[in-house]
């Protein structure tokens, strides 16, 4: 369906626009300089107006926020995109976690574990073994990913010999399931 919209509309439609968000600002900025601060203790308990400043606050729209939120629906705001180079920023960043974390490879995880599912994050599977009874590393370790060379990897085995002895967090790329069995169980004769 269009809409039709001559130039006198699109104007008054704008100028109001403007003069609504003119007018939220010098609101905003009016709240936020009845905020006070005890330098002793920090930001006091807010009376009734600082609580609904802060709330205001919360309820603005953050760019960056939007730009999350879009990249992670296929969506993206043109304008936005094009004038803002916050939006731009986080689009971009975030369009590439989600390439990183959008898994078409396997994992193995040893003999007792097994294989993970297609789709199983590098960062899922540490989650795996970082909250399991006996952790070879903390959620907090970095993830290393050896053999990236290797031509689209479709399966990775976590190296418990770096795991085990270096709590490292380590997934090493094979080209077949068997060469990630064999891999993992020479790397498991050394600890």
């Amino acid at each position: 369906m269009k809409i039709k919209i001559t130039r006198t509309q699109l104007r008054k439609l704008i100028e109001s626009t403007t003069k609504e968000q003119n007018k939220r600002a010098t609101l905003n900025e009016s709240k936020l300089a009845n905020i006070t601060v005890d330098t002793d203790k920090g930001l006091g308990a807010p009376d009734h107006g600082d609580l609904e400043y802060l709330e205001t606050l919360d309820d603005e729209e953050d760019v960056e926020e939007l730009a999350r939120y879009d990249a992670l629906n296929d969506d993206v705001d043109a304008t936005l995109y094009r004038d803002n180079p916050d939006y731009r920023r986080v689009f971009k960043a975030t369009l590439r976690e989600v390439e990183e974390t959008t898994a078409d490879y396997q994992i193995y995880m040893g003999e007792h574990e097994g294989w993970l599912p297609v789709g199983t994050t590098f960062e899922q599977a540490k989650a795996m073994n970082a909250n399991s009874e006996y952790p070879d590393f903390s959620l907090k370790t970095p993830i290393e990913v050896e053999n990236k060379h290797l031509k689209n990897p479709s399966f990775y085995f976590l190296d418990p010999y770096a795991a085990k002895l270096g709590g490292h967090c380590i997934f090493k790329a094979c080209q077949t399931e068997e060469e990630c069995e064999t891999s993992w169980e020479n790397s498991a004769i050394n600890v």
